[in-house]
């Protein structure tokens, strides 16, 4: 017995390690969060997306047959940069009429949720496991099996940002 308890570390190394290991993976979640953070409010106040609906006609047109296939790449890579998806929805009935549009506005938010969850399971999922722990698996799994019906009610509820949700999930 004496001689096992010569190979195993202190409990208190076994905290310190434990405790490194969670402000590391507060600082990435952190350094995630200021990321996202930083470039919505560069979107929405500094100017970079000019969302006048005259100016975005004009440039639809220019795009001939592949603008709806523009659309959508934009209005995903747009509402993952915080734009608000019902700005999408909109624009996309107001350039391309309610048939084509509606179509186009899913598929663009389809993208958005793609996007924003590639970027959160690379940048924010290792962190988000070593703070969270079992929960998270729990999570993963619930959502792995009522993914489409969580979204769907997390799409439906009002005031709920696409992109926060999206880089949640």
């Amino acid at each position: 017995r004496a001689a096992l308890q010569g190979h195993m570390p202190a409990v208190g190394a076994i905290d310190r390690h434990r405790a490194g290991v969670r402000r590391r993976a507060i600082a990435r979640l952190g350094l995630f969060a200021v990321l996202i953070v930083g470039v919505a409010l560069a979107v929405t106040f500094g100017g970079l997306i000019d969302l006048d609906r005259d100016h975005l006609q004009r440039e639809i047109r220019d795009f001939g047959p592949a603008a709806p296939a523009i659309f959508i790449v934009v209005s995903g890579a747009l509402g993952a940069l915080f734009v608000p998806g019902p700005i999408f929805a909109v624009a996309g009935g107001a350039l391309f009429g309610a048939w084509l549009g509606i179509p186009l506005g899913v598929a663009g938010a389809a993208l958005c949720a793609l996007i924003c969850r590639e970027i959160g399971s690379h940048m924010g999922r290792d962190a988000a496991e070593e703070l969270a722990g079992a929960r998270l698996g729990q999570l993963t799994a619930w959502l792995d099996r009522y993914g489409l019906l969580a979204v769907i009610a997390f799409r439906l509820m009002p005031a709920m940002p696409d992109a926060p949700l999206n880089y949640a999930a």
